[in-house]
């Protein structure tokens, strides 16, 4: 959505979860509209067509965590890092946690330091 509107709010609301949002006292994301569903399948699909074509073209170069059916699924960057055998690999569905340097992302990007417990956990 950001990308679409260039709308800085659009991008910190997106950035946190619902529940961090409410517990601040923030806007949370709306519920669904009719026919996003259509939306987030085609999403989906497309990400996984990328994902075999990655898988395909860098083959044992491509790290991820295989779900129960051998597709890439999200797991922490952490977990990923071990198994890189050679460098160049690609990390794939990679989760870090902004969390352990969010206080210098929000300073470098000029966020008062008495601005910055207000702000709801990056995720």
């Amino acid at each position: 959505m950001f990308l679409r509107t260039k709308c800085d709010r659009e991008l910190y609301l997106s950035l946190h979860k619902s529940t961090d949002l409410e517990a601040s006292g923030m806007p949370v994301p709306l519920q669904a509209r009719p026919g996003i569903g259509v939306l987030q399948t085609a999403g989906r699909d497309f990400e996984q067509d990328r994902n075999d074509q990655l898988l395909a073209v860098f083959g044992n170069a491509v790290v991820f965590q295989p779900d129960s059916s051998g597709k890439p699924t999200k797991a922490s960057i952490d977990s990923l890092l071990p198994s890189v055998a050679s460098v160049p690999s690609l990390l794939l569905q990679a989760k870090f946690e902004p969390k352990v340097f969010q206080s210098a992302l929000l300073t470098n990007i000029g966020v008062s330091s008495n601005a910055i417990p207000i702000v709801p956990p990056l995720d």
